[in-house]
């Protein structure tokens, strides 16, 4: 219909430029310390750089096809928000940031810090030595951590302790997404490549997909929930891109509503995302070919757009209104992009 063919012709006219990019201090430029993981909120942008946790203001632009720029130079507002060491001194593996101002954190000391303000709030001990993703519950302060164990852990940050662990035996779980709309679904991807929806109450599993990413080699590496909370997006170390929709379910399993292969050359699909409230535009990176790729599921447009770092892209992050896309590299370097329309 119109409509379609309206937002057809727009999406191909979508590119990205890059607005600036800037080298955290106090390193030198020939510096390879990577960036593990960024989040971003209205004013702020954040992200790990190596063993620190650090703030950086956002400055908004006039001009609609800028909507921010990485201000480079010191001023109050990073002054209010100082960087800060939360794993005492171990690298900081991932981040998360909420709604409301509450900023989660794992580490390599095998710890989950729950910090406002650039100050510690709340200490979570996983026993383990590494964790690998750590998300905020949308509607309260628990948290939902995936480690180098076998198990979800859910955390209740009032009482500082773990009220549910969530486990398949001998699979790992690696990533991890609460549902926007549906709080007590929670979605994870394990290393056998299989894609889990669990009941939180019930701590059981409501749907499985077996295989979703093959057997081996790495599995599922990233999953998240669109805005609406019925699409799911998976991205796997085989290199494909699955986007499921829980409301048509066959056999105790979710249909797959569209899968991408070999999306970057082969190389493994390390992030996905869900740009802002459009729940048809995905965005995946790969550390293998550079490249990050901006997708329309609706109008099957296999790549509207795409754009090469500068460096193998580590880690994403999405402005709060979907506009802007911040990308960390594994040589230090970051870059925020501004989803233009010509």
């Amino acid at each position: 219909n119109l409509l379609t063919a309206t937002r057809l012709s727009l999406f191909k006219k979508l590119h990205f430029s890059s607005t600036s990019i800037f080298k955290p201090p106090p390193y030198s430029t020939t510096s390879s310390i990577p960036i593990a993981d960024i989040s971003s909120s209205s004013e702020t942008l954040i992200y790990t750089f190596d063993s620190s946790i650090r703030f950086h203001p956002l400055k908004k632009q006039k001009a609609d096809n800028t909507p921010y720029s990485i201000s480079t130079k010191t001023s109050d507002d990073s002054n209010k928000c100082p960087s800060f060491y939360a794993h005492k001194h171990k690298p900081v593996t991932c981040l998360h940031y909420s709604k409301k101002n509450m900023l989660a954190s794992g580490g390599r000391d095998g710890s989950v810090c729950l910090s406002k303000n650039a100050k510690v709030i709340r200490r979570f001990n996983t026993n383990t030595s590494f964790v690998t993703n750590v998300r905020i519950h949308p509607t309260n302060e628990n948290l939902i951590t995936s480690t180098c164990a076998s198990a979800l852990q859910v955390w209740d940050a009032s009482y500082g302790a773990c009220v549910r662990a969530l486990c398949r035996s001998e699979y790992t779980p690696v990533t991890s997404d609460f549902n926007p709309i549906h709080p007590t679904s929670l979605l994870e991807g394990s290393d056998n490549g299989d894609i889990v929806l669990w009941d939180m109450r019930s701590a059981n599993v409501s749907m499985l997909i077996e295989g979703a990413h093959g057997s081996c080699g790495g599995g599922v590496l990233d999953v998240a929930f669109s805005s609406t909370g019925f699409l799911m997006i998976s991205g796997g170390a085989d290199g494909n891109m699955c986007v499921w929709d829980t409301r048509y379910v066959k056999d105790n399993s979710i249909a797959c509503l569209h899968r991408e292969t070999r999306v970057h050359n082969g190389y493994p699909v390390r992030r996905v995302k869900f740009c802002g409230d459009c729940s048809t535009i995905l965005v995946t990176s790969s550390p293998g070919d550079r490249v990050v790729r901006v997708w329309d599921l609706q109008s099957k447009v296999e790549s509207v757009c795409h754009f090469k770092a500068e460096g193998r892209v580590r880690s994403l992050a999405l402005s709060p209104d979907g506009r802007c896309l911040f990308t960390g590299t594994e040589c230090g370097k970051m870059s925020s992009w501004s989803l233009c329309v010509e």
